[in-house]
């Protein structure tokens, strides 16, 4: 799958306007359509450079699998998980100053619905979604202070 933005390119700088700096939206996403026989559609969008096991920025999962993008904010359709703050949502990137970090914007396709809890975290995430995993995009943006 290919997942895209018109806000920036794969590896491209992310616009302050999503971010702590700016308005704090998530930008919009657009991916392409799934395998056929997918059932579900998750979303992660995660910052690997932050701390030792990253930071979470959104997690979402039972998303309709015709939804082939966001405007902007989180997709809504699904179930959200917890984000790395410990509560449903979006978190706008917000990096301590120096080295940029990298957000990776993953867009997975499963095999079947998920049966994750509502308050899963992002290790119960993956550890229920193994297995199911039939295709996944992946946009990377970077942003530093």
């Amino acid at each position: 799958m290919t997942v895209t933005s018109p806000a920036f390119t794969d590896g491209g700088t992310i616009p302050t306007e999503f971010t702590c700096s700016g308005t704090g939206t998530m930008p919009a996403l657009s991916w392409s359509t799934p395998p056929a026989g997918t059932k579900e559609l998750a979303l992660l969008v995660f910052d690997p450079d932050a701390g030792t096991n990253g930071f979470v920025h959104s997690l979402e999962w039972g998303i309709d699998p015709a939804v082939t993008g966001t405007s902007h904010g989180p997709v809504m359709t699904g179930v959200r998980g917890m984000n790395g703050r410990g509560s449903e949502g979006w978190v706008p990137p917000c990096p301590p100053p120096g080295a940029p970090h990298h957000y990776e914007f993953n867009v997975f396709a499963l095999s079947k619905p998920s049966e994750i809890a509502p308050t899963a975290t992002v290790t119960q995430f993956l550890d229920d979604i193994k297995g199911l995993v039939v295709a996944r995009g992946k946009l990377t943006g970077l942003y530093g202070r």
